[in-house]
């Protein structure tokens, strides 16, 4: 398999994702923070609260019934 040619879709494509890796990288260390924090929070608090799972960049929690007057 040969190299493709200067200037074909594969060199902007490998362009595009170089670029962007350090902008998901980013993003992948802040939802880290959230999560930490956010449990830490509903751990101090006292709350049964609980983090499910993340869907892009959303927390998506299970709330108990007295933490949902907060």
């Amino acid at each position: 398999r040969g190299t493709p040619p200067r200037g074909s879709s594969q060199d902007s494509a490998k362009a595009r994702q170089a670029g962007n890796m350090p902008i998901q990288s980013t993003a992948a260390d802040l939802m880290k923070r959230a999560l930490v924090r956010t449990a830490a929070s509903l751990r101090a608090a006292g709350l049964s609260s609980r983090i499910l799972v993340t869907v892009h960049d959303s927390l998506v929690l299970e709330v108990s019934g007295s933490g949902r007057a907060r």
